[in-house]
């Protein structure tokens, strides 16, 4: 039952990871776009 338990947390966990990348690479993106069209 613990390991299960860690296991949905490691992959929460990642999945958080993953989802901070995404907004980062969104951001990055807008702002690259931003400072082109100035």
């Amino acid at each position: 039952m613990a390991r299960f338990k860690n296991k949905k947390k490691r992959l929460s966990f990642l999945l958080v990871l993953l989802f901070f990348l995404y907004l980062q690479r969104k951001l990055k993106i807008q702002l690259y776009g931003t400072r082109k069209r100035a």
